[in-house]
Order: structure tokens, then C-alpha cells, then sequence
């Protein structure tokens, strides 16, 4: 550990803490394979004081879409998944209203179309994973599959693992526990919390927002299913959600990325899918991850302005704000630290 950049970074987040514009919150660096980070600051939960320690778990949100594509990147590498196939051959009931010509490519990287959520979802429909899918597969898509990038914010996760569970034949919460968290040591990311592990989980407070009033941002991410009170809900936290509701500590985010590729992937080709580890026969190799990009130049839109200020709104109100705050300093003092 180095001490003196510890100490530095702990004064940091100590202050965010202390202004109120954080409750609690961990950080984590690596460099060439060595922790050089690992401290935290605040309480995980106000309502009982419990202070964040190394052990708390925090709702990964976003950064689940990584381990989500890596699972079905691993199948790619095995020869079990062509990315240019279309989803419809590993899974018939997709290709409906135009959907049979989407590509595991097209899905990969946010061009399926099918950003929306179903018509009337609630939070008990989201943890039935077959309810789920069946209603995503009978969509039609908001634009023509292919040519357009739109931020498939909870449906990316049903979609890529059914992919998974159809072509393995594992749901794709044993399939990342047996072929990915296991071989590379990670112990504590979860798609579905087990009951062990309920008292390390910080609970998530509401942000302060405008209500959203534009259309596809209240059809991709509705506020009734997208609020605290939904992901803190006991049934929410033990099923498997991999657009956006797995749990984890922040040494195995920042573990994650340090053994990972650089691939330079940009965020409008693959957004959070982060590279693939290495070091394990079991995972992808680098070959295999690039042949997965978009080679195509496609109308990268991403999201409409007031869906992309909404989102950022929210980013800013949870934990890894740090790293955006204070990314030039920190680098700086990681460049320097010899």
C-alpha cells in the first residue's frame, strides 16, 4: 500500500463525507497489479449508523453489464457464439417485428433497438427472469436494429444473459460464479445477493432530481422500477439483474479493471462493458473481445440531451463521483508516487 497516497485520498473522501455531498463511500486503486488504495469513509446505512468498512457492498449499477458481456464474450472464445449470428438462432422468440436480423454484435453493443422496458413493469416483474425476457423478445424495436446506439440501460442485462443461459445452459448468475468470479479469485460480486451477506449491503438513498419529463428516458429507465426504494427492496437484491442490480465491493471493480485489456473501446461501442481479464484459461482472450466491436460507422446517438443530463444527474449523486471529481489529481499523484 502507499502510504502517502492513502492518506491523501482518505482525506478526500473524508471531506466529501463531511460537506454532505457523500454518505459513505469506498475507493480503490491498483497499479501494475499492486493495491495502492483501499480506504472508505462514512456510514453505509444512516437509519442504523453501520460504517462503511472494506466488506460493504455497494449496488454496482452499470459496471454489471461488464461481467454480463464478458460471460457471453467467454462462450465467443470457446466457439459457442458467432458474434455476427443473429439472436434469433440462439433464441426464436427474439426475432419478431423485425428483430430476426439483430446480431449477438448488434446486442452487445447497444444497436438491438429494443432500449425500452415492457409496458406496464413492475419491481416483481423484474425479478422474474422469464416474465422478463418473454416480454422483451415480443418488443418492437424504437429504431431499425443495427443503426442506431441507444443506451440499452436495463434491457442489455436480459438480453446478454439469456443469450448466456440459452447457449450454456447455466443462468447467467452460476455461469459468471463458475467461469469468471471463480477463476480469477473474485469473492464478492453477486448477481442475486445470498442471505449472508444481507447485513453488508449499504442501502441507497434517493438523490435530489428534477422529475424527467422526456419520453424515451421514461420508457428506458421508468422512475417507478429505477428509485432506491426499488433496489433496496430484500427481493430486488437477491435476483439476478444483470443490467444494472449486481452487488459488489469496490476492490473487485478496481481488481477487474487492472487485470483487464486495454481494448480502447469507446463508450458509444460498448458503454461499461469493460475488457476482458486475463491470466485464466477459462476467460476470453483479447483476440476475442476486439472481434466483438463495432467495425461498422454507424449514427451513434447515445441518448437525447435531456435523457443524457438526467443520467449524469444521477451519476454524480453516487459513489464513484470521486473518480470523476478528483481523476486529474489522482492520476497525477499515481504517476508521481515513486
Amino acid at each position: 500500500m502507499n502510504a502517502a497516497l492513502q492518506g491523501r485520498v482518505q482525506q478526500v473522501i473524508d471531506r466529501l463525507v463531511e460537506s454532505g455531498d457523500e454518505i459513505g463511500l469506498q475507493v480503490a486503486a491498483y497499479v501494475n497489479g499492486e493495491l495502492v488504495v483501499d480506504t472508505w469513509s462514512g456510514v453505509a446505512d444512516e437509519d442504523t449508523g453501520q460504517p462503511v468498512d472494506g466488506d460493504t457492498l455497494f449496488t454496482s449499477w452499470s459496471t454489471t453489464k461488464g461481467f454480463a458481456a464478458t460471460c457471453l464474450h467467454i462462450l465467443a472464445d470457446r466457439g459457442h457464439v458467432d458474434y455476427d449470428t443473429p439472436v434469433a438462432t440462439y433464441w426464436p422468440a427474439f426475432g419478431v417485428h423485425g428483430k430476426d436480423v439483430v446480431t449477438v454484435r448488434e446486442a452487445l453493443t447497444h444497436r438491438a433497438g429494443v432500449p425500452q422496458m415492457p409496458e406496464g413493469v413492475t419491481p416483481e416483474m423484474m425479478t422474474d427472469w422469464d416474465a422478463m425476457c418473454a416480454a422483451i423478445a415480443s418488443h418492437k424495436p424504437l429504431c431499425k436494429p443495427g443503426t442506431t446506439v441507444c443506451y440499452h440501460a436495463w434491457t442489455f442485462g436480459w438480453i446478454i444473459g439469456e443469450l448466456v443461459r440459452r447457449i450454456d445452459g447455466r443462468p447467467i448468475a452460476q455461469f459468471a460464479r463458475e467461469e469468471l468470479c471463480q477463476p480469477l479469485g473474485i469473492e464478492d460480486f453477486y448477481l442475486g445477493i445470498p442471505d449472508a451477506v444481507e447485513g453488508r449491503v449499504a442501502p441507497l438513498k434517493e438523490a435530489p432530481s428534477e422529475p424527467d419529463t422526456n419520453e424515451l428516458a421514461l420508457r428506458v429507465m421508468p422512475p417507478h422500477v429505477t428509485s432506491a426504494a426499488v433496489v433496496n427492496r430484500p427481493d430486488f437484491r437477491r435476483a439476478s439483474i444483470p443490467g444494472g442490480g449486481g452487488s459488489r465491493s469496490k476492490v473487485v471493480i478496481l481488481l477487474w479493471v487492472e487485470v483487464g485489456v486495454n481494448l480502447g473501446m469507446g463508450v458509444t461501442e460498448a458503454p461499461w462493458a469493460l475488457p476482458i481479464p486475463y491470466g485464466s484459461s477459462a476467460l476470453a482472450s483479447p483476440k476475442t473481445v476486439c472481434a466483438g466491436r463495432n467495425p461498422q460507422r454507424i449514427q451513434h446517438t447515445w441518448l437525447p440531451k435531456p435523457f443524457e443530463h438526467t443520467w449524469m444527474r444521477q451519476r454524480r449523486n453516487c459513489s464513484h463521483r470521486i473518480m470523476k471529481a478528483h481523476h486529474r489529481r489522482l492520476t497525477l499523484h499515481l504517476n508521481n508516487r515513486e
